[in-house]
């Protein structure tokens, strides 16, 4: 099963729960599909839609960009076709 927050695979954790190690989502695996997305990603989303909104951030901030991509924070975030 793939995490609904950034499509990485999943580890069952027991009693029908699942772990995303990436981006430390909790899924409910059976039909309900719940979900508890972490509020870190949440803030972290926040903080690129302020970064893009800013105007041209690779420009302005070039380091910050990097890091961004280096640390892997655009992959624990979105799902690949969420990724700008």
């Amino acid at each position: 099963m793939t995490c609904p927050t950034c499509d990485h695979t999943l580890t069952g954790i027991g009693y029908g729960m699942a772990h995303c190690p990436r981006c430390g989502t909790l899924a409910h695996c059976p039909a309900d599909g719940a979900v508890a997305v972490p509020a870190l990603v949440a803030r972290c989303r926040r903080f690129e839609t302020s970064l893009r909104a800013a105007g041209n951030v690779e420009v302005m901030a070039p380091d910050l960009v990097g890091d961004w991509r280096q640390l892997g924070i655009r992959e624990a975030i979105n799902r690949p076709g969420d990724r700008p």
